[in-house]
């Protein structure tokens, strides 16, 4: 089983990403203009800081997310410990909803499911009302023989209070078994769901491939999808320089740490986080009616978080790949958070933080066209920041 944990420890800097027909409108300009962009970085100037009663981040895990409100919702614990006494680490722990508004953090906790023995979330997801939906597996109490306990994939929607509302069992493809690592959720109540298959066979080899699909209210796969150009074992998408198809671990990964996000459309977008990564806009239909590729501002950079600011501008944050040797030392400062263009992947502008602030770690655009950033009060609690480029 394959799985994606992102994980950022906050005064370690330590960035730990791993767990196993539209055009195409980048361009060699584009490449060049978002490098340009991200040396002439703009510094974001603060505006008001709002103090929770929350312990502050010292791990995010499992990406954030953001809702048109400017609400975050991320995975983290206070402390490595915390994570590491859960019985499944930090799939254990809960979703936290930051809210700007009411300036509460709301906690979203699976409980136990009658029909299965054990559970955790791998990932979850917001949609464009705020509702909360976790991917969860699970493995039930009884168990067929000829099925070598392998768990089942449900995707649990959360009530306003925190509790499971319900929960959908995924059916595996006819073409074997399916392995997801991200979803989300079009306004008809279907899924979209991206993972890894594993191919049926007789022998013990099995073959392992990328998988998108959507899936019904009830949990019912209706189409699979092909992403043109997507990664795989055969593909170069993740190796532009030499052309070389990518490792079973590379593209697996490539999956694993990429998201979804709902866009104001009412297509879901879906990220590969190939190099370059790669964005598709997939309709309720199944239709692929956006492709683009978003340039890396530099080579040690990786595309960690989008989320939409408007209908054709995405606020995303690049930061240093784990396994340069120094990035512990100037982490913080080398996070690019900027503006992409839709259309053309572009960075349109990039921010830096003001002088001494570059421990916090980026939130969400808000409703009042300001930027959030996470960081730790003077009384040691969790606290937003707001800034703005004006």
């Amino acid at each position: 089983m394959t799985s994606t944990v992102k994980t950022r420890w906050r005064n370690g800097a330590v960035l730990a990403l791993s767990f196993v027909g539209a055009p195409i409108c980048s361009t060699g300009q584009a490449v060049s203009r978002s490098h340009a962009a991200a040396q002439q970085r703009r510094e974001l100037r603060q505006g008001e800081s709002i103090a929770f009663s929350a312990p502050p981040p010292g791990a995010i895990v499992a990406g954030r997310k953001c809702d048109p409100d400017g609400n975050i919702y991320l995975v983290y614990s206070g402390t490595p410990g915390e994570m590491l006494s859960k019985p499944h680490g930090s799939w254990d722990l809960p979703i936290t909803k930051i809210s700007l508004d009411s300036h509460n953090a709301l906690q979203y906790s699976l409980q136990s499911f009658p029909d299965y023995e054990t559970q955790y979330r791998e990932s979850f997801n917001v949609d464009r009302w705020g509702n909360v939906y976790g991917l969860v597996t699970a493995f039930p109490r009884t168990i067929d023989p000829q099925d070598s306990h392998r768990p089942d994939h449900l995707i649990a929607k959360f009530k306003d209070d925190g509790t499971v509302d319900s929960t959908v069992v995924l059916s595996n493809p006819s073409a074997g078994r399916l392995d997801p690592t991200s979803f989300d959720v079009f306004s008809d109540g279907s899924f979209l769901v991206t993972g890894i298959l594993v191919a049926s066979s007789e022998g013990s080899q099995k073959a392992l491939r990328p998988f998108t699909g959507i899936f019904d209210r009830s949990g019912r796969l209706i189409r699979e999808l092909t992403l043109p150009n997507d990664v795989g074992p055969d593909s170069s998408a993740g190796q532009p320089e030499t052309g070389k198809a990518s490792s079973s671990k590379a593209w697996g990964l490539e999956i694993g740490q990429g998201a979804m996000i709902s866009g104001p459309d009412g297509n879901v977008y879906v990220l590969r986080a190939a190099a370059p990564p790669q964005l598709y806009g997939i309709s309720p239909g199944g239709e692929i009616v956006h492709q683009v590729k978003i340039p890396l501002p530099a080579e040690d950079l990786s595309l960690l978080e989008l989320s939409f600011v408007d209908s054709n501008t995405l606020f995303a944050e690049f930061s240093p790949v784990a396994s340069k040797p120094d990035v512990k030392a100037d982490f913080g400062t080398r996070i690019v958070i900027g503006l992409v263009d839709l259309s053309t992947g572009e960075l349109k502008v990039a921010y830096r933080m003001p002088t001494g602030m570059s421990n916090l770690l980026p939130g969400c655009p808000t409703a009042r066209n300001e930027f959030s950033f996470i960081g730790t009060g003077k009384n040691g609690k969790l606290e937003v920041l707001e800034f703005s480029d004006r």
